[in-house]
């Protein structure tokens, strides 16, 4: 068997972090034991896996959607409003609500079990006569 042959068959074995089952990861990267057992507690299929799987897309693609909705906002604003995420999506908290500037405020909560992210920006006209 040539050495391109042994790699393909190389498989990294993973370990879910709650029900201990073994994972072969197809994809044999130079992973940290670690990180391994994350990817596959991820891949994993009991049920706390697909609770945790499900945790993990959603605070991953909260992160990305606050990324896009307050892209002028500097990063210690994306950091506050993820650790908002973070928290409730834990359940610690309900809801909350950051006024970000005079026109643009955000507000994170819970919804349909996802994490919903808010973006208001107010716009006032006002028009006088002379």
């Amino acid at each position: 068997m040539s050495k391109e042959e042994t790699k393909k068959e190389e498989k990294l074995i993973g370990t879910c972090k709650f029900c201990g089952q073994m994972i072969a990861l197809p994809d044999p990267k130079e992973w940290e034991a670690e990180e391994a057992d994350e990817e596959a507690t991820i891949k994993c299929q009991c049920k706390e896996g697909q609770r945790y799987r499900s945790r993990v897309f959603d605070l991953k693609t909260a992160k990305e959607n606050i990324t896009v909705l307050f892209a002028k906002f500097p990063d210690d604003v994306h950091d506050i409003l993820y650790k908002a995420a973070v928290a409730i999506e834990d359940k610690v908290i309900d809801k909350a609500s950051f006024k970000l500037s005079e026109e643009v405020t955000a507000t994170i909560k819970l919804k349909n079990s996802h994490i919903a992210i808010e973006r208001k920006k107010l716009e006032v006209t006002e028009m006088e006569t002379e």
